[in-house]
């Protein structure tokens, strides 16, 4: 975790996340992407994606994603969506604001991932509670 800047009562941050594909194939293509905003403040700020291409099966990408979050009392909560194209050529994604957050002692480390058996999207952390959502074929 690296202290970037302070805003107002928010102070924004640097974190890392790896990436693992247990989808069951090789993944051609992935989307990542993080922003912060609210729930009242809908407001998104601090934007990151990045696409990773050919992704084996049960494979980890250590520091595949760098991103910004912020740390306050209230209202900021770290979004994050994904995109694949598997190598069958089906294509899902998550819905547009899944929020699963980073805690202070979390130290900036972050653990993204998929799961083919659940069709889902999961979000780990060191110390703080993951999350995980479905993920729905697209065309």
């Amino acid at each position: 975790m690296k202290k970037e800047q302070s805003f107002g009562e928010y102070e924004y941050l640097t974190g890392y996340c790896d990436f693992e594909n247990y989808w069951g194939e090789e993944l051609v293509e992935v989307e990542l992407t993080h922003f912060v905003s609210g729930l009242i403040d809908q407001s998104e700020v601090y934007g990151t994606s990045k696409i990773i291409y050919s992704v084996p099966d049960k494979t980890k990408i250590t520091d595949a994603f760098v991103f910004r979050y912020a740390v306050g009392p209230w209202d900021r909560y770290d979004y994050w969506t994904i995109k694949i194209h598997t190598k069958s050529g089906k294509m899902y994604q998550s819905k547009r604001r899944f929020y699963c957050s980073l805690g202070e002692q979390d130290d900036g480390r972050v653990i993204l991932g998929v799961n083919g058996d659940a069709k889902t999207f999961y979000v780990a952390f060191p110390v703080s509670s993951g999350c995980n959502t479905e993920l729905n074929e697209i065309n």
